[in-house]
Formats: C-alpha cells, structure tokens, sequence
C-alpha cells in the first residue's frame, strides 16, 4: 500500500490477506488454477520483500525491465 495510508486501513486489508489465505474454498480455487496461493506469505513477509525489491540499484531494475521487454 502506498504511505500515508491510515493504519486502521492498513490493519485491516492485512487481516483480510490472512483471512483469504485461510480460506479453504479459495486455497482449493487457486489450487485449481494453479496459481500458487497454497504457500501464502504473512502480509510482513510481502511488506519485506516489496522492500528489498525498492532498496534495488536501479540498474537492476532497468535490466528487469529489459529481461521481460525480450519476453514478449
């Protein structure tokens, strides 16, 4: 979420992300559609790793950017 978000707001869309993650009907769904839900990570854990993702060198991005412009 971006900054500035209120913490009750930012309470409780993470209450919401465990709560679906914990949901058998949706684990199934997912499970069916292969989409990888079935090891959810803890909204601390995605906080964590959009940051290390930010704290990159911009050169790591661009060449990102490059990789999946070559895979189109």
């Amino acid at each position: 979420m971006p900054p500035g978000v209120p913490p009750e707001r930012f309470a409780a869309i993470r209450k919401a992300l465990a709560e679906t993650f914990a949901d058998p009907e949706f684990l199934a769904e997912s499970k069916r559609l292969v989409l990888g839900a079935d090891t959810p990570r803890r909204g601390e854990e995605i906080e964590a790793t959009i940051n290390r993702i930010y704290a990159m060198p911009q050169t790591v991005h661009d060449r990102w950017r490059a990789l999946q412009a070559v895979a189109r």
